[in-house]
């Protein structure tokens, strides 16, 4: 008998309660809505849940959360917009790209896919020409630092010459 049968949560199905009634989890039912349950709990505010409070109930132990029966569940799709009577049917309205192959195409069509194609053609011409002129100028850049470079040793070079003592720099002899 569903008196006998306790309200629990077990394994993610819903549970007939004490009442005879069958409820499901939150997460069931933003499930079926095609939310997350913190979205579906941040929905739910303080005023809807005092409304919903003859059609839920409140798990416990580990399910805590909120278990609804058929009436709630009802309102809460409603408040997100999602109606149990209506099937969607979806039929693909794209067909295939391979069928269209090898099928002529409309001048008109054709005319805008010619001018786009021109567009993007003279657009690589000249990213084309402006990489060259950059690599052109780094290359020039990297034969001014190397001169550099060796210029900057030569100095280095240079200073590090040996000093003479202070005294033998006074004292000595000209030649």
């Amino acid at each position: 008998m569903i008196e006998n049968i306790p309200t629990g949560f077990i394994g993610g199905m819903a549970m007939a309660g004490i009442s005879g009634k069958v409820f499901k989890s939150a997460y069931q039912i933003a499930k079926e809505v095609g939310v997350t349950p913190q979205a579906l709990y941040k929905r739910l505010t303080n005023t809807v849940l005092n409304q919903l409070a003859d059609h839920m109930q409140r798990g416990e132990g580990k399910q805590k959360g909120y278990r609804f029966d058929e009436e709630g569940e009802r309102a809460i799709k409603a408040l997100f917009g999602v109606d149990d009577t209506i099937q969607p049917t979806i039929e693909p309205d794209i067909q295939p790209f391979g069928e269209h192959v090898g099928q002529p195409v409309g001048e008109p069509l054709y005319n805008i896919m010619q001018g786009q194609l021109d567009f993007l053609r003279s657009q690589n011409d000249m990213l084309q020409h402006r990489n060259t002129e950059l690599t052109n100028q780094l290359v020039e850049l990297t034969k001014n630092m190397v001169e550099l470079t060796r210029n900057n040793q030569l100095l280095l070079g240079m200073e590090k010459q040996p000093k003479l003592p202070f005294w033998r720099r006074i004292f000595v002899r000209s030649e």
